[in-house]
């Protein structure tokens, strides 16, 4: 009887564990199962926000904070932190397994921009890419258009007159990151492909290379454009309002049409015939962005890179280095945030027979900082602007909002009296010459800009205060009295901008 009871008791601890497993079956299959696991080296164990957004993960999650990556079974889980919202729990199919380390591990290869080297990259980034769009299909991951640019090969002009060739992966912090290889990034390279200096280090950058087709499309098409409108629009000054002329929509086609042929014919030229060397000092380092492979975000595995100290930055070693011809750093005679512009407007009025008028001229303007809006470098500023030009005077004040992406907006008053002939009409039972003497010519501004570097390019649209003043003139047989009449009008503005 006492070994029964003995018997009974040591059974008691097996038969709990058989009662808390029929409780708790998928409990304890979750403890046996689920192990820690990693995506990639590139983000370990923990996806972070900024891996997110820059690999496009999970694009249906709100309120994204970090992930954990788990395997069971041979799927991935990622246990989801978000922002005062419930925990959620991500399953990635075993199929998808191995396609979604491809893509974390070969992301800039799936979005490289430029035409591959061989028929084997090729057929890699196709097969890559098609593999992917199962990630997509699945809600996964997002595509985007690109993780980097396509940008030219540089030399770094170093203090001591030596250079580094390669390409610039960003400019950080007072920092030069160099991927020192033709070849498309990998991150797997960085050991022996990245150099990083510090820009004090740095004298300038010289790309060579062939012209840009985009400045001499942009200059034939832009010349010819002025040139056309302004003479379509002059030819129907002495037109009476019954004959037949040309109205605005005619002249802005038949100009929009010549002005790109002309602009692809020298686009074509400057491709062909301007090759050569272009120097960028390193006074000016918001050039260099203009040149980066990523400009906005950095791939993860160099983030750690882009706050280091100057002090703890070195050189690439000598066999890096070649001495190189340093060029000559480019002197400006307009102070920093002085422009020199030349200026177009196109004034529609649909009065007698004149619909569009056309006006040309320059002029100068020169942003004042005002205030430091936020951490980012959104600054706000306050841009006084004279000009001079055909029939016309220009006298502006705007406030204007430069962004870190290099856009700007404005709104402001541009006082700007004009003098053109509005052509012939009838009035009555006489022929009267119209002729506008605006005494009178104030404009709301408002307009947005793109600051390209050492130029801008930059849209107004212009809408008239208060009625300009138009008298019309009776021929001189006739002594009839001048008879004002107030015209509204808008207008579009276009300015393009240049340090000298």
């Amino acid at each position: 009887m006492w070994l029964k009871q003995g018997g009974l008791i040591a059974c008691i601890p097996i038969l709990a564990a058989v009662i808390l497993a029929l409780a708790c079956p998928q409990g304890v299959v979750v403890a046996q199962d689920v192990a820690p696991a990693v995506l990639s080296e590139r983000v370990g164990n923990t996806i972070d926000t900024y891996e997110r957004r820059y690999f496009s993960l999970f694009p249906g999650v709100k309120g994204f904070d970090s992930a954990i990556v788990s395997l069971r079974n041979d799927s991935l889980l990622f246990r989801v932190a978000r922002y005062n919202m419930p925990d959620t729990v991500i399953t990635v199919d075993p199929a998808l397994t191995g396609i979604f380390r491809s893509y974390i591990e070969d992301f800039e290869l799936l979005f490289d921009t430029r035409y591959p080297d061989s028929r084997e990259e090729m057929q890699k980034r196709g097969l890559l890419v098609n593999q992917c769009l199962k990630l997509q299909s699945a809600g996964l991951v997002r595509f985007r258009e690109t993780a980097q640019r396509d940008v030219p090969e540089v030399t770094v002009v170093l203090a001591d007159s030596t250079g580094i060739r390669g390409r610039i992966l960003a400019f950080r912090d007072s920092a030069l990151m160099i991927w020192r290889t033709g070849k498309a990034y990998r991150w797997k390279d960085l050991a022996s492909s990245l150099a990083i200096v510090s820009m004090k280090d740095v004298k300038g950058i010289i790309r060579t290379g062939p012209g840009s087709f985009a400045t001499g499309f942009f200059a034939g098409w832009w010349v010819t454009f002025i040139l056309m409108s302004t003479e379509l629009s002059s030819r129907v000054d002495a037109h009476n309002s019954a004959d037949e002329y040309m109205g605005a929509g005619m002249i802005i086609i038949t100009s929009f049409l010549a002005s790109t042929v002309v602009g692809l014919t020298s686009g074509l030229v400057t491709l062909v015939a301007e090759r050569g060397d272009r120097f960028y000092p390193g006074s000016k380092p918001e050039d260099y962005k203009t040149l980066s492979l990523f400009s906005s975000n950095l791939p993860p595995e160099l983030r750690r890179y882009a706050g280091m100290p100057r002090n703890d930055m070195t050189l690439p070693s000598e066999p890096v280095r070649k001495k190189v011809l340093a060029s000559k750093q480019r002197k400006y005679l307009l102070p920093r945030g002085m422009t020199f512009r030349i200026d177009y407007g196109m004034n529609f009025y649909y009065a007698g027979s004149r619909e569009l008028g056309v006006w040309v001229g320059a002029s100068v303007a020169h942003d004042i900082p005002v205030w430091l809006l936020n951490d980012r470098g959104t600054v706000f500023s306050f841009r006084p602007r004279l000009g001079l030009g055909n029939k016309y005077a220009l006298v502006e004040a705007a406030g204007k909002i430069s962004f870190p992406n290099n856009v700007y907006i404005l709104g402001g008053i541009s006082y700007q009296p004009l003098s053109e002939d509005f052509g012939r009409y009838d009035f009555d039972l006489y022929d009267h010459l119209e002729q506008n003497d605006i005494r009178q010519s104030t404009f709301f501004v408002a307009g947005i800009g793109i600051d390209l570097g050492n130029s801008i390019l930059e849209v107004q649209f212009r809408s008239l205060w208060k009625p300009a003043i138009v008298t019309t003139v009776p021929p001189i047989t006739y002594y009839s009295p001048v008879v004002p009449a107030p015209r509204r009008y808008n207008a579009l503005s276009f300015s393009y901008g240049f340090r000298f």
